[in-house]
């Protein structure tokens, strides 16, 4: 949890924002322990870090890439 991310439901797949009391509680306790956070929309103890995903490179379409060096 050091580096921006988000905590994600794995059974309805929302983004939950715990509170302040709940992430101090969590982080108190002895390494190597997890803590079940529970989602506030579905109820179940799903609830788990994650990084945001690497943007992804996109290719230019065929239609807008120049034919040949000479054209473009």
């Amino acid at each position: 949890m050091d580096s921006a991310g988000f905590f994600l439901c794995d059974h309805c797949h929302q983004v939950v924002s715990p509170a302040q009391s709940v992430l101090e509680a969590a982080l108190s306790l002895p390494a190597g322990r997890l803590v079940d956070l529970e989602c506030p929309r579905c109820r179940k103890r799903a609830v788990n870090w994650r990084e945001p995903a690497a943007p992804q490179v996109r290719s230019v379409p065929a239609q807008y890439r120049p034919v040949s060096p000479e054209r473009g």
